[in-house]
């Protein structure tokens, strides 16, 4: 029996299934990742799986230009930001791998146990953008908002741009400082073009904490209603943050 266009189009429903919005996801993850020491530690043992001899940690105080950004959005994430910079490169593997949320990209490698994996998401207790530059050439951005980068969605929540050295850091100028691509003394210059650098730009004011759809409740974070200001994160790593005991449990990172 042959069945009419009309008919099946009467009969074609609507999309329906089960579902689970990104933010929600990284916010139920973060319930089981407290914002305490394990922070660091949590990104100390991802450089250490990446075979990553160094990790230096860059506390950038300052305010960047607004002019020469990505989008209108991203004028909300020029102020201070938290850079974890270490000498190992991104693979495409590592790359792909990233982008699978509570995975990584390591799970077979016998030498590498939870590379960039679900571990990697304790970031989103200090933002709600994450990038990465590995080796100057690509950088990665990740947007679960689908707020700051154009053409950001549900599918492919963040954007990949290669090819940086052929004229990214000149159109998009304002991002040069902000990505440590500038002449700003006191970090090693071997961040800017060597390994892979992450940027946490901060929730530092009310209002980026009001947008946030990130954040969890309070019983399960160590704050969630006052703003992440450069000085409350420098208080943190002096304070609570020491990782000396984690060096003991470390193959590869020796500074």
């Amino acid at each position: 029996e042959v069945y009419s266009s009309k008919e099946d189009d009467k009969w074609a429903g609507v999309p329906f299934g089960q579902h689970e919005e990104l933010t929600q996801r990284i916010q139920n993850i973060l319930r089981d990742y407290p914002f305490d020491v394990t922070f660091l530690k949590e990104l100390l043992q991802n450089a250490d799986d990446a075979k990553a001899t160094k990790m230096y940690v860059i506390l950038d105080k300052r305010h960047h230009g607004k002019e020469r950004v990505i989008s209108e959005e991203w004028k909300d994430l020029q102020g201070p930001a938290l850079l974890v910079w270490n000498d190992s490169i991104f693979s495409e593997k590592d790359i792909q791998g990233i982008q699978q949320l509570g995975l990584g990209s390591k799970r077979s490698d016998s030498d590498s146990i939870g590379q960039y994996g679900i571990g990697f998401n304790v970031v989103y207790h200090v933002t709600d953008c994450p990038s990465f530059v590995s080796n100057g050439e690509t950088l990665c951005i990740l947007d679960p908002h689908c707020r700051y980068v154009p053409e950001a969605n549900s599918l492919k929540p963040g954007r990949r741009l290669d090819n940086l050295k052929s004229g990214f850091w000149n159109y998009f100028s304002d991002l040069k400082s902000a990505y440590l691509q500038d002449d700003f003394p006191g970090y090693p210059k071997e961040v800017v073009n060597k390994g892979s650098l992450f940027r946490f730009p901060l929730r530092h004011t009310n209002t980026l904490m009001r947008k946030s759809r990130i954040l969890p409740s309070k019983e399960h974070s160590l704050q969630t209603t006052e703003p992440l200001t450069a000085d409350y994160i420098q208080r943190l790593i002096n304070y609570k943050w020491d990782l000396k005991e984690a060096f003991f449990f470390l193959n590869h990172i020796r500074e």
